[in-house]
């Protein structure tokens, strides 16, 4: 079970706990709860709806918020004046089959509308903090990096590089992958610097940079490089 400051709790001077703040003119109440994380598709669509719930974000099951009698809940109601913040303690209570690897979950705080509901469109607020954690035990990072391919000839138009790069591990990581052109004599004409994609586990993603604007002619030397999961990949 995880709470308080353990050993295994955010490193922040609230540990296992969000901070809610009032940051508008107006007091009101809240309500805090837990929902899945659930990251899908190469876009890394969110969702956060319990039937779409995958292994990976059992977490949201696990935790329990502190309510104002100091009990642990799936659900608490708070109230907040203009200007006030609360900190919402937490509890994680791991199973022991827990599944290896990465967990997802978050606490959300939502405002409550108090007045009677009439019709119409009702706008209602809410933030959310990300709970994300990590099997001690069977945790297995790894990426597979195939069809790599860039532009080797052409009489016009951007120089294009792209490859595949799947998660077949059980947790996230982030890939990166840069494209650079040079002269023969070594001149740097082009480079996309650094570019970035959180891969999640059990998903495929299509990378790709353009050099849209190309000299008019020229012989260059090009270097697509990939890295992601301890792997890398350099054409």
């Amino acid at each position: 079970t995880l709470e308080g400051h353990a050993t295994n709790c955010p490193k922040t001077d609230e540990g296992c706990a969000i901070k809610v703040t009032n940051t508008g003119t107006e007091g009101f109440r809240f309500r805090v709860y837990i929902t899945p994380y659930v990251v899908s598709g190469e876009n890394n669509e969110l969702t956060f709806d319990e039937e779409k719930s995958t292994a990976y974000t059992q977490i949201s099951r696990w935790i329990t918020v502190q309510n104002a009698n100091g009990e642990y809940v799936a659900e608490a109601e708070f109230a907040l004046q203009p200007g006030e913040s609360r900190v919402i303690p937490y509890r994680v209570a791991i199973p022991t089959d827990i599944p290896g690897g990465s967990q997802y979950a978050v606490i959300w705080a939502q405002i409550m509308n108090d007045s009677e509901f009439k019709g119409g469109i009702e706008t209602v607020g809410r933030a959310g903090a990300v709970i994300t954690g990590r099997s001690s035990g069977d945790s297995n990072e790894a990426a597979e990096i195939t069809d790599i391919d860039f532009t080797r000839f052409a009489f016009s138009g951007p120089m294009h590089s792209g490859a595949t790069v799947r998660n077949v591990g059980n947790t996230d990581f982030v890939v990166k992958y840069s494209y650079t052109a040079r002269t023969l004599f070594g001149k740097e004409m082009y480079t996309s610097g650094d570019k970035t994609t959180a891969a999640y586990p059990g998903t495929e993603y299509h990378i790709a940079t353009d050099w849209e604007e190309t000299p008019f002619m020229g012989i260059f030397q090009a270097e697509f490089k990939i890295s992601a999961a301890g792997e890398e990949k350099v054409e």
